[in-house]
């Protein structure tokens, strides 16, 4: 017993030595500095009022079944714990929401995952998507370099906000299928860009073809730009 005892703790000490070495070495780099009331532009209080009621309020879905809190929400540190999206035609919240089944399974899932929102409105952040899909742009008459292009609408404040006007068109994330509402046929035919030449398919993630989806056009200059 006490031959195993020594020998444990040699194979430990192996492993342990050189770590504690590397640790001696590692340079230690400050915290940033909390953020502060300073590092964000301002906002009327009718205006932050009016962002929280539509935040959570399922009206600015095609189907009336979606919020942008669904996949954002505070109990789940504004994402879902899920590593890919679940958006129009899903049930439940969080790490718990579900595709459906039968006839009402989705399609496809959203092809990246919900981030947290936390200090995204602070005046650091001008690039949003692993991509910079949508940016801070002084030479775009809009203010910003989105997916739409020169047909994004001016009056966006930041681009927070700029990002959000494009969920509202996916069929994928809350404006479900033209089949089902006016607002998903309008999306399908013009888009946020008023161009359906600029529409490319987005890449499935593993689901059939569901009643619920079939037909929708998906916004891929929003989801999938090269």
């Amino acid at each position: 017993m006490v031959q195993a005892a020594r020998t444990a703790l040699s194979i430990l000490a192996l492993f342990t030595v050189p770590f504690a070495a590397n640790a001696a070495e590692t340079t230690v780099y400050p915290l940033p500095a909390p953020v502060s009331d300073s590092d964000y532009r301002d906002v009327s209080e009718a205006r932050a009022r009016l962002g929280r009621l539509l935040f959570y309020d399922k009206v600015l879905s095609g189907n009336k079944n979606i919020a942008c809190a669904t996949c954002h929400h505070p109990d789940h540190g504004t994402s879902d714990g899920l590593s890919l999206g679940i958006g129009e035609g899903g049930v439940g919240l969080g790490p718990k929401r579900q595709v459906g089944t039968g006839d009402t399974l989705i399609e496809d899932r959203v092809p990246r995952n919900s981030p947290a929102l936390f200090n995204l409105g602070a005046m650091e952040f001008t690039v949003l998507f692993h991509d910079g899909r949508v940016s801070v742009d002084a030479y775009e008459a809009s203010g910003f370099d989105t997916p739409a292009e020169e047909d994004f609408p001016q009056g966006i404040f930041n681009v927070v906000a700029a990002q959000a006007m494009f969920p509202v068109t996916s069929a994928t994330e809350m404006a479900g299928s033209g089949e089902e509402n006016p607002i998903a046929a309008e999306a399908e035919t013009d888009g946020v860009d008023g161009s359906r030449s600029r529409h490319r398919n987005v890449p499935k993630c593993g689901f059939h073809q569901g009643p619920r989806a079939r037909g929708a056009i998906r916004h891929a200059s929003y989801h999938h730009r090269p």
